[in-house]
């Protein structure tokens, strides 16, 4: 068996969540285009209560659960609460870091819990983090990607474009 790999766990988050589009859930950012160093932050509303993973498929090959996070770990959301990353009980800011090109959010919503990261929060980690080369952990989200499949899933994608020039200060 050849081992899993990046993009096959990316196109495989892709391939499942493709089956109904998440109409009571609604994603946003501030902006469509953000310049490296701006500052971001992530919002959604959903019009019924469901459990909710969030991920952020960057532009420089990794693959970011936004949400659940170490602020809000839990994944259950409820009906027409906005949720924003980052709010003012949040203890970082989040910046765009690049490289330039277009950044894929993709929520995943479903009426019964599931889990895709053996996600860890720590006190240093508040956002659950996949590089290419950690194949343990690709191999197991890929096994949790096959577990989900029986699941009624819906999602919703947005996607923004970073621009390569940096942020100037006055």
């Amino acid at each position: 068996v050849p081992p899993v790999s990046f993009e096959s766990v990316v196109s495989g988050v892709m391939a499942f969540s493709q089956k109904r589009e998440a109409d009571f859930l609604k994603l946003w950012v501030e902006k469509r285009k953000f310049r490296i160093g701006d500052s971001i932050s992530y919002n959604f509303l959903s019009e019924r209560d469901c459990h909710l993973i969030i991920l952020d498929m960057t532009t420089d090959g990794k693959l970011i659960q936004i949400f659940p996070n170490r602020f809000n770990s839990d994944p259950l959301v409820r009906a027409y609460r906005i949720y924003k990353i980052l709010d003012e009980s949040m203890d970082i800011e989040l910046k765009v870091t690049g490289p330039s090109g277009t950044e894929r959010i993709l929520a995943l919503a479903s009426e019964s819990p599931f889990d895709l990261f053996p996600a860890q929060f720590g006190e240093e980690q508040p956002f659950f983090m996949v590089k290419r080369e950690e194949q343990g952990l690709l191999e197991q989200i890929s096994r949790n990607i096959q577990s989900a499949k029986n699941l009624s899933l819906f999602q919703k994608q947005i996607t923004y474009s970073i621009i390569s020039e940096s942020k100037t200060s006055d």
